[in-house]
This record gives C-alpha cells, structure tokens and sequence, in this order.
C-alpha cells in the first residue's frame, strides 16, 4: 500500500473523529462514487473504448461485490449494472501511482498494472472479469 493512500485513510479518520467530537452534523463528501471523474481516482468503463456508464473508486478495493456503475447517465449503457466482473476498459487518473486490477477478490487471479495517467481497454484475461484493485 502506498504512502499515499495511507497518508488518506490517516486523515479520514481524523475527519470523522473531529466530526463526531465537535457533534458537527451533515454528510462526509467522501470522493469514492461520488460520480464525478477526479484526479488520483480509478475509473472501470461499462463498455470498450472509455464508453458507456462508469464507476468511480479513488481507495483499493479487495471485492468489487456491492459497487454498481453510476456515472454517465441513466441512458448510459450499463447504468446501474454491477461493476464486478463487468468491465471492458479502465482509466488510472492518478498522476503517480499505477493500479493493480486483478480478476478475483483479494487481488487474486490474472493482474494487469495500469500505469499513472493511462487508459486501456481491458486484455481478454480481464474483460467483464475484474473483482479487486489496489495501488
């Protein structure tokens, strides 16, 4: 795990503890699936070539189970499918880190390294069979 992403969770929790000892109210702008495409985020794309509905995830994931695409519109193709075992092509909007993505939980399986800043479309090894991913 990389520095960074550690250096992340450190300040989420620290977020959430002042929050819950000042008693302050509302709701945590957490950036995972918050349907929008922010740097040092991964995207996984419904469909080939950046298209279709798409999931946004910005901390390692062991499961994909529970995550369902939600950005592109309702139109979009793949809207509200699960993301797991469901994509054909990834963004790595990280500028730094590569992206691991792995065909099953746990980062198990065939792995592809997505490098900082690139897309791809998804090898046959991973297509609509990706179910984990980590920095």
């Amino acid at each position: 795990m990389s520095a960074k992403k550690n250096f992340g969770r450190i300040c989420t929790a620290i977020g959430v503890s002042v929050i819950m000892a000042t008693g302050l109210t509302g709701v945590a702008n957490a950036r995972n699936q918050d349907k929008v495409q922010d740097i040092d985020e991964l995207i996984y794309f419904y469909n080939s070539d950046f298209k279709g509905a798409w999931s946004d995830f910005d901390v390692s994931r062991s499961n994909l189970d529970g995550y369902s695409y939600i950005g592109g519109g309702t139109s979009a193709n793949g809207f509200g499918s699960k993301v797991k075992n469901n994509a054909a092509s990834v963004r790595n909007r990280d500028p730094e880190f590569a992206v691991y993505i792995y065909s099953a939980a746990n980062m198990g399986g065939n792995s592809f390294k997505l490098a900082a800043g690139t897309q791809k479309n998804l090898s046959t090894a991973l297509k609509n069979k990706n179910a984990s991913h980590t920095w």
